[in-house]
This record gives structure tokens, sequence and C-alpha cells, in this order.
């Protein structure tokens, strides 16, 4: 199938996977899926290649909703070979499929997100030149050599990077030495936050409690353990964890083996952002983090926030201006921040100008017109390179 050609052309290929009980939307997803219907309301004419691992309703749903925005939707279904269960197997005979549907679109931009292995080497190969390559995070794992190396292949096959903060922006100049002028800073486009009415009675969450909350995976990189601890030594604490990922069972076992009685795990809640509001304060105690798009949520939401000395946390909080920030790891910090916080609350003067101070920062540097003007040129710089 030839897909049509013209300036603004652009195909998005995205992973999406969908198992029970687990968001298939993290920040990346969201964002792409945020980006591609701004670029088609812009008049651009946008595909999205979706490499659809595990097909689901929650999927489907969101899908269906970018089709009604003028975003042209390709499930690309991972067959269920009958031959073998190996994921490796099944992973090969999808990509073997996608080439020649790269092949098909080797006229468009091609905006790549998430895997920086596989799908830039097929497309590359398939003849596409006008590749756009977004990073949205900082892996420890990309300054060791073998990346580096491999960093060093994407800038002879890249034309354009995006990072999605200036953190991740210098981390990826560092380990690939590119020039500055391939790579760019996009913020997220973030939508305004609905904030629900009686969030606590909803989580049933005790009306008259301390509340530090926090929303994302389960996974090591949001370092939930130094969390928990803080809340042992706070137990006057009301501490929630909404979310789901590999360390859950893990992480309450935890939990449990300290005895931490005020750490409550609610799971996976749909529009948990939009829940926000039960909370005294938002927690982000990550070790690494690209953006962390919640803490967006939570300004947005007017919430005041706590976040680790990691990634680009530092960057998104004014080094302070707009929430507190913490040592990495350290448990005595953060019980120190949380206990800042809730003395704050007892004057509420400074507070209210740090929540308005980062209210006013995310709706002017994380609007989603910003993002699709920014994203827009750097495809015509991209075009421009090859005409």
């Amino acid at each position: 199938m030839n897909i049509k050609n013209s300036p603004l052309s652009v195909t998005h290929i995205l992973y999406l996977s969908e198992k029970p009980r687990v968001n298939p939307f993290s920040g990346a997803e969201n964002h792409v899926m945020e980006l591609v219907a701004s670029l088609a309301k812009s008049g651009a004419d946008v595909e999205l290649l979706v490499m659809l691992w595990n097909p689901g309703q929650i999927i489907d749903r969101r899908l269906n909703d970018l089709e009604k925005k003028g975003v042209k939707i390709t499930r690309h279904l991972r067959r269920n070979l009958t031959w073998t269960n190996h994921r490796l197997a099944r992973a090969i005979d999808c990509w073997l499929r996608l080439f020649p549907l790269l092949r098909a679109r080797r006229s468009r931009v091609i905006h790549l997100h998430l895997d920086l292995i596989i799908v830039p080497a097929l497309a590359y190969f398939a003849g596409c030149r006008n590749l756009v390559l977004s990073i949205h995070n900082d892996e420890p794992y990309y300054s060791k050599l073998k990346w580096k190396l491999w960093f060093r292949v994407l800038n002879l096959w890249i034309n354009r990077f995006i990072g999605i903060t200036d953190h991740v922006t210098q981390y990826i100049l560092s380990v690939s030495k590119m020039r500055n002028s391939k790579i760019r800073r996009i913020y997220y486009g973030v939508p305004s936050i609905q904030t629900v009415d009686h969030a606590r009675e909803k989580l049933n969450i005790p009306s008259d409690a301390f509340v530090v909350g926090f929303i994302g995976r389960l996974t090591e990189q949001k370092d939930l353990k130094t969390l928990i601890l803080a809340l042992k030594a706070l137990p006057h604490v009301y501490g929630v964890i909404i979310g789901n990922g590999e360390l859950r069972e893990e992480l309450q076992s935890f939990a449990n083996t300290h005895q931490v009685k005020n750490a409550h795990f609610l799971g996976a809640v749909a529009d948990a952002a939009q829940l926000m509001k039960a909370f005294d304060i938002f927690c982000l105690p990550s070790k690494w983090e690209g953006l962390g798009l919640v803490l967006i949520e939570a300004m947005l939401a007017r919430v005041p926030i706590i976040g680790s000395q990691s990634g680009a946390i530092p960057e998104i909080l004014g080094q302070g201006r707009y929430g507190q920030i913490f040592e990495t790891g350290n448990v005595d910090a953060l019980v120190q921040a949380i206990q800042q916080a809730q003395a704050a609350q007892q004057n509420r003067s400074e507070l209210n100008a740090q929540i308005q101070r980062a209210y006013d920062f995310a709706i002017q540097n994380f609007t989603i017109d910003n993002m699709a003007r920014e994203t827009m040129s750097t495809y015509q710089q991209t075009l421009s390179a090859h005409s």
C-alpha cells in the first residue's frame, strides 16, 4: 500500500501491548497519542503505525478515538505462530512483515519512539531517509560503551533527534557526540487536568489524613522502597501508591517485612491524574527520569511536589522553585522533606505561591500547541535536508 506523499506526511511507529490489570499507556505512549492528534488537527497527513503485541479493549478505544480525530491508524498485529511459542521468533516474524510497510512509506517522515535498535535499522534499510527519533528517557545504560557506539550508528541514520527535556538532550549529546544542531528539546504537550471532586472518597482515603501519594509504574526506576521506608519513619502520614508493575508483589512484601502499615497499594486506577487532589503531597522518588510526566500533571492539579535529585526532575521542578528536591535514595532527606511539607500546610502563603509558580510554568511550557508547532518545524528541517 502506497501512502500519499505531502510536505508534512508523517508516520509514527509505536509498540503497544495490553495485559490484565496493567495500563498499556505510560507517559511516552500518552505523549505520542496527544502528538499525533495535535498534528492531524494542524492539517498534517498523520499515520500511527501500531506494532500491536497484545490487543485489547483499552487500546482499541484509544485508537478508535484517534481515528475520529483524523489520524490514520495501521495495526500491525503480531501473529500467533503455530510452530513456536518463542517470543523472539514471533518478534522476528513481526519485524519481517514490518519491513515492506516501511518501504511503502520511505518518502514520508518516519517518527520513531522507544525502540532504538530494531525499528530504526528496519527503517533505514527499507530506504527511509526522513527519520526522526524521539528519546523519551535517560536510561543509565546509554552511557555504556556498546550504547555509545550504537548512538554513533544512529547518528549516521537518523536525520533529527528530539529530546523531551534539556537533561535528556544534554545526556544524549554526551553519549553520542553528535552535533548540537541534530537534536532539539521539545517538551511534551499535556492536556489540562479535570480534577474530580471527592477524590478521597473515591479512593477510600480518610478525609482528615495527611496524604503523600505516588502515581506511576511500580518499577526499579521509581525507587519506591525509599518512599516506603520514609513512610515507616512517619507513621502519622497516610501513604498512597497508585499503579501496577513488575515490582508490585515485591514492594508489598518489602512493606510487610519492614512493618510499614501506612503504605497503601491501590493498584492501577483509571484516570488517576484526575484524582491527584486526594494528595496533600505528590512524591516522585525516581533513580532516573527523562521527564516525569506525572510531575506536570501534579502542577496542573495544583498539588505540591517532592521529587528526587535525579535525571530531569530538578529541571522540571526549577531547581526547587516549583517543588522540594531531596537527595536520591536518602530516606532521611525524604522524611525531612515530607515534614517540611506538612509544616508548610499550617502557613500556606509560601506554599500557595510555589503551587502557583508551578502551575504557571506548566501551562506556559507544556502546551499541546507548542509541542505540535515545534515538532512540525523539526519535520520541515528533516525534509529540507533531503530536498
